[in-house]
């Protein structure tokens, strides 16, 4: 539930920083907080559609006629899975679309903190104090994270790869009797040792901050292998149990006070990559997440006129080929198959595209990457 003193906090903060029109709605529809005050306790009806479960956003013209509605775009909130609330926006939908994608950042993170705060009030004990101040920050200076740290007898300086374990099942019920029975059988494996960090932060998970065996310098032709052979040193077991899941596995980290980046690739990983792997690796995906942290504006500045130049079918086409060539490196035998095409019509194709935009992505780099990204922009639209 959304908590109205909450959504009022945060409108407080959202004046001092932009002069947009900004209204949070909650699971009934209503507008609980505003910039425009006199809007406050008015019926929002796109907000309760979305909340009716007709879509996480819904953008509004001038010509639409909905009640208690603006022009301007309208997001879900969404707190473990379950939409909450709307954040809307009142303005142009293409020129204010980014800037509510932040709203909504920033209020989920904000609800996320409330209840982590919420949570560390009922659980004082040292071992939450530290999970959050891994995951979240938080922490007033380093010293404070490495003063708990060593109560704990974790080492400050060992390097460690985050790999996040989520449970594969869409039944929700004790969740935490599942979280807890996988922690369990993670500690049980003759590869985790003491130097390992392992928690639950919630929602059917388990986070494993696994210490590096070998070497610094080994580390980056080894690790792979170890984390493989970690997870499948308790995998079967957990299984035995009736707990499937997969793995995440984020970026490597040698200091305390950086952990969280790692976990946050981790999270990326899990809701953003295209893949039904068991155990995914972050470093596979670079190339995706450094394009995802690209601001939507930034590609519309750089592509709209050539979105506006190609025909309907020509996008469709582009998009598909250029995903099937992406995903085969470029191999177009493997790619045809993927498409379900004959070889010769792939060429037939990519010599149209080629012709039209005058690029060659078979054999030229620098056009490949201009083709990803436009690709990537066109999806996006």
């Amino acid at each position: 539930m959304l908590d109205k003193v909450l959504a009022g906090k945060f409108m407080e903060r959202v004046r001092n920083y932009t002069d947009y029109n900004v209204n949070i709605m909650d699971e009934k529809g209503i507008i609980i907080a505003s910039k425009d005050e006199e809007r406050v306790g008015s019926f929002h009806e796109v907000a309760y559609r979305i909340l009716q479960g007709e879509g996480d956003e819904i953008s509004v013209s001038e010509k639409d006629e909905f009640l208690g509605v603006k022009e301007g775009v309208n997001i879900a909130i969404v707190e473990n899975r379950k939409r909450i609330g709307v954040i809307g926006i009142t303005g142009k939908a293409r020129e204010i679309k980014p800037i509510a994608l932040v709203m909504k950042m920033a209020v989920e993170t904000m609800l996320e903190y409330e209840h982590y705060k919420e949570d560390m009030a009922r659980r004082r004990n040292e071992k939450e104090k530290f999970m959050g101040f891994l995951l979240y920050g938080g922490y007033r200076d380093r010293d404070e994270l490495y003063q708990l740290a060593k109560r704990l007898n974790y080492e400050k300086n060992v390097m460690r790869i985050p790999i996040l374990a989520d449970v594969q099942t869409a039944e929700k019920t004790e969740l935490y009797k599942i979280e807890e029975q996988l922690l369990a059988g993670i500690k049980r494996s003759p590869l985790h040792g003491s130097r390992d960090i392992s928690f639950i932060p919630g929602e059917g998970m388990v986070l494993i901050f696994k210490a590096v065996g070998c070497g610094v310098k080994e580390m980056p032709g080894r690790y792979r292998d170890e984390i493989r052979a970690y997870v499948e040193s308790f995998a079967d077991d957990v299984r035995k149990k009736g707990i499937c899941c997969r793995y995440f596995v984020g970026s490597v980290q040698n200091c305390l006070d950086s952990y969280q980046v790692g976990y946050r690739h981790c999270q990326w990983l899990k809701d953003r990559a295209a893949d039904n792997s068991e155990i995914l690796f972050f470093y596979d995906f670079v190339d995706e997440y450094v394009s995802s942290l690209i601001p939507a504006t930034e590609l519309h500045g750089m592509f709209q006129a050539f979105c506006s130049a190609l025909d309907d079918e020509t996008k469709e086409t582009l998009v598909e080929l250029t995903g099937a060539l992406d995903r085969n490196d470029y191999n177009l035998v493997k790619s045809s198959q993927d498409l379900f095409i004959h070889k010769n019509t792939l060429v037939f194709r990519l010599n149209k595209i080629r012709e039209q935009l005058n690029v060659n992505p078979v054999q030229k780099t620098r056009e490949r990457e201009f083709l990803k990204y436009l690709c990537r922009y066109l999806k996006s639209r």
